[in-house]
């Protein structure tokens, strides 16, 4: 079996769906022992029993749609995924609200879609938006694909980032096909994966603890839908192969993942947390990062100890030294946590660039190995744009795609231009 997300190994997936079936069993045996505990009348939490139940069957259908997403990124075969789905379908019936629940809602309607699910599934998914009253346009239009009948039609979505993209691609279908695959080929390539910056999964490969795969579900959906030849889409980044109909793999150019990550920030905040030797901004930058720092921790556990962690290094820079240059690439992703606090990420995608000699906008110590980070402030963004357009294939740049490379280069520094923030690349 030939994994479809290369972020992780088959090794890394079989692990983690261990966990989750364990867990799933351990939330199935609960959730019986307190419908039991329903038909006898009797009480078994502080809470209403009901309340609990509902509580469990939202973690269980979490756990179980993490473990379908992480069977599709390992190569599960189709048919058996289909089980799953099903499966999905019964456990939020009846449990699902739209607080929370937009994007489950949305990936469970393009993946019923994808896998040709029955209308019975269908239904079920729409009575459900019905019933808390959801006006959402791109709800509307992939369930009036499966169900005539469908009354709702809003012209609006619940979350514009990143889904107001979406209706523009559903708009362009009516004027041409060519046009409406550059518009979702943009939304793929630029917004789909940063639109999610807030969700729990996000960059969450970065750690090698737990990573399910990035999958934009919608962008399947919609070609399918439109009916789209998809050929132009093959092997970008978060797209699906549309199951059933096209089963094919993702061909990636190079054996080994890189990432780089793009964040606008504000240098003269990050400055100002450097030797600030305040413990009132620590402990508030520490709360502010507090589950970045702990899955550094997870994630070098076996270099680190009770005095050398995320959370030392975090006191180092706020106090203006260097106690452990042993793990100087600490240094640089707890330097990055700080810059997106002060920012936002705008760019994150499988490539190798190392285009500059490394820079940050504080002292620290800058590992041989990854992190690479290159740090530019905005009164020099015009000036590298140059020259990084003047690169030629190499240093990372084209080991996946020069011209799309390129294109990505030039939409991180348009992004840094337009909103006035200096610009941080990182790269591991």
């Amino acid at each position: 079996m030939e994994t479809r997300d290369k972020l992780f190994t088959e090794k890394q997936y079989l692990d983690q769906l261990t966990k989750y079936s364990r867990r799933s069993r351990q939330l199935e045996n609960s959730i019986d022992e307190l419908l039991k505990a329903e038909k006898e009348h009797v009480q078994l939490y502080s809470v209403p029993n009901r309340e609990v139940l509902h509580n469990k069957y939202d973690t269980l259908f979490g756990c179980k749609l993490n473990s379908f997403v992480t069977k599709y990124s390992m190569g599960e075969d189709v048919v058996k995924l289909r089980s799953d789905y099903d499966d999905l379908v019964k456990i939020l019936k009846d449990n699902w609200t739209i607080t929370g629940g937009y994007v489950q809602m949305l990936w469970m309607l393009s993946i019923g879609i994808m896998l040709d699910t029955d209308e019975r599934n269908m239904r079920i998914l729409s009575n459900m938006i019905d019933n808390e009253n959801v006006s959402d346009a791109l709800y509307d239009f992939l369930i009036k694909y499966r169900l005539t009948d469908w009354e709702r039609c809003s012209d609006t979505v619940l979350f514009p980032v990143p889904y107001q993209s979406i209706l523009s691609i559903i708009s362009n279908n009516n004027q041409s096909k060519e046009l409406t695959l550059q518009r979702l080929e943009k939304y793929l390539k630029k917004e789909w994966y940063r639109g999610h910056s807030d969700c729990a999964w996000h960059n969450d490969h970065k750690y090698g603890i737990i990573h399910n795969g990035y999958w934009s579900f919608d962008s399947g959906a919609l070609v399918k839908v439109l009916g789209l030849d998809d050929s132009s889409l093959k092997g970008l980044p978060y797209y699906p192969i549309r199951y059933g109909t096209l089963e094919r793999q993702h061909k990636i150019k190079i054996s080994m993942s890189y990432s780089v990550c793009a964040y606008l920030t504000e240098a003269d905040k990050v400055k100002s947390v450097y030797g600030a030797r305040d413990n009132l901004l620590l402990n508030q930058i520490k709360a502010a990062l507090k589950p970045g720092l702990d899955s550094l921790n997870d994630y070098f556990s076996d270099s680190l100890n009770t005095d050398m962690d995320a959370y030392a290094v975090l006191a180092d820079i706020v106090n203006g030294e260097v106690r452990y240059p042993e793990i100087a690439s600490m240094y640089g992703y707890v330097y990055e946590k700080i810059c997106n606090h002060f920012g936002t990420q705008i760019y994150c995608a499988e490539n190798l660039w190392q285009l500059d000699s490394q820079s940050t906008f504080i002292p620290i110590p800058l590992s041989d190995d990854f992190p690479y980070i290159i740090s530019i402030p905005v009164s020099e963004l015009e000036s590298k744009r140059m020259e990084y357009n003047s690169l030629e294939e190499g240093n990372g740049i084209g080991d996946y795609d020069y011209e799309q490379e390129m294109d990505d280069l030039n939409f991180i520094f348009d992004e840094a231009v337009e909103a006035q923030k200096d610009l941080v690349i990182m790269v591991y």
